[in-house]
């Protein structure tokens, strides 16, 4: 059995990068070379790691190619990623190439916290070349995370175009649901991904799909008060009247306040693009700013008020009135629930 004293000279010289000091401890024999250790907690995580995953991030192709001869499990996994994944997140593009082509790493391979080597490159937001690499050696597109989200859904969020064009030639599911029930629509939407929505709608992404509060895209929009966005969704057949779990429809969030949607959507309306009637957006235009009890700015956008706690008592003044419909007395859910993302 190999002294630790053995462990550490070698796990010293993968650390400097010292390609035939490695051969010559390797060539000794009877060290365990698959093994997980904490060689003196390097990065002050504590993390336990292992030498392959430590030359991998490093970029020692020759130190790779010695542990491997020497036994060592190319997909062999650690708490914080694979080799491939580790190369990944360290922008060794060359390291990354020689594991898929050379030692035939499984692109799939996930690490102990259920992570694949596609999330270190979408995750981490690294350039388009590692994702193209992955995708042409099989990674699975749609390989969820262990909260739920997609490859596509990180995407989206890193706002890195190019990666969710590749994602989605490569058969990346754009009707996709994650954490909250929330959709890769959404995730777009939410991080003002202007450029993420046209792609995805031309997909043929749904519009009106929902969370799990009832809110659709065209919501989350028209909450931000992005009017570039919101016209984009109602233009691909977005419906202005679906109502989210609090009875509110997408303008009811948004308007009054945001004087140049009014303008637009009351042009629309009136040239019988969309639906609805400009008379009752001019209602809409002439009510007083709704206040609730405090701005929330940690969130969400500074058109969003939400009260500060759950079973927080409020009135919601009925905007389009129906004959039937009053102001109503509500229960708000807390900033928390309704803001939460990941």
């Amino acid at each position: 059995m190999a002294s630790a004293a053995m462990l550490d000279r070698l796990w010293q010289a993968v650390e400097r990068g010292d390609g035939e000091r490695v051969r010559d401890l390797c060539a000794r024999g009877r060290l365990d070379v698959n093994g997980v250790h904490s060689p003196g907690d390097r990065d002050g995580l504590g993390c336990e790691d292992t030498l392959l995953c430590r030359a991998a991030e490093l970029g020692h192709i020759n130190i790779v190619k010695t542990l491997v001869s020497a036994g060592a499990k190319v997909d062999q996994p650690s708490v914080v990623g694979t080799p491939l994944s580790r190369a990944i997140s360290r922008g060794q593009l060359a390291t990354a190439k020689f594991l898929l082509q050379g030692l035939r790493a499984d692109p799939n391979a996930r690490d102990r916290c259920g992570h694949s080597p596609l999330y270190s490159a979408v995750a981490l937001r690294w350039s388009a070349p590692y994702v193209r690499l992955l995708v042409d050696h099989g990674a699975d597109v749609n390989g969820r995370c262990p909260s739920g989200s997609s490859p596509l859904h990180w995407a989206i969020v890193g706002k890195d175009r190019d990666t969710v064009e590749i994602l989605i030639k490569h058969g990346a599911d754009v009707e996709s649901v994650g954490y909250s029930g929330f959709s890769v629509l959404h995730w777009a939407v939410r991080a003002r991904n202007t450029a993420a929505v046209v792609m995805l709608l031309e997909a043929g992404a749904s519009p009106n799909c929902q969370d799990m509060f009832g809110e659709t895209p065209l919501h989350w929009s028209a909450r931000q008060n992005k009017t570039d966005i919101l016209l984009l969704l109602v233009e691909s057949g977005a419906n202005m009247q679906i109502r989210n779990k609090f009875e509110e429809r997408p303008y009811n969030v948004a308007l009054p306040g945001n004087m140049e949607l009014i303008k637009v959507l009351m042009v629309k309306m009136a040239r019988g693009q969309i639906g609805g009637s400009p008379r009752c957006l001019d209602t809409v235009a002439r009510l007083p700013k709704l206040r609730l009890p405090r701005l929330n700015t940690s969130f969400n956008s500074k058109n969003f008020w939400v009260p500060p706690t759950s079973q927080h008592r409020y009135k919601t003044p009925t905007l389009f009135k129906t004959g039937r419909e009053k102001s109503r007395e509500g229960t708000s859910p807390s900033v928390f629930d309704r803001t939460l993302m990941f």
